[in-house]
């Protein structure tokens, strides 16, 4: 070995481990620049979403319907007759009740 590999080795460790960390830190800036712009386009791409005009009707309507059945249930109107509210005592009109009382004795 010679004096001058002796004296350049520590010097020439030196460089390769600075030349690793800035290819490593150039790595990590071009993720972060690739994420970064990732980001940004989900974010535009979140924003472009638009509602579905179509979609909101229908759900307008039935809403607007389960509501009507609801209030005419409430108000005891209904194609089978009248319904008390809460119902209590729904099957007491049409004799249903005393039939299936023998059966749950």
């Amino acid at each position: 070995m010679d004096q001058t590999s002796t004296t350049d080795a520590p010097q020439l460790t030196q460089l390769q481990n600075s030349l690793e960390l800035g290819g490593a830190s150039t790595e990590l800036g071009l993720l972060s620049d690739t994420s970064n712009r990732q980001a940004n386009l989900a974010k535009l791409r979140e924003q472009a979403v638009q509602a579905n005009p179509w979609l909101n009707a229908a759900g307008q309507f039935i809403s607007g319907a389960g509501q009507g059945a609801a209030s005419a249930y409430g108000s005891g109107n209904s194609k089978y007759g009248k319904i008390p509210k809460g119902g209590a005592g729904i099957y007491a009109d049409n004799g249903l009740t005393t039939s299936l009382a023998g059966v749950n004795a």
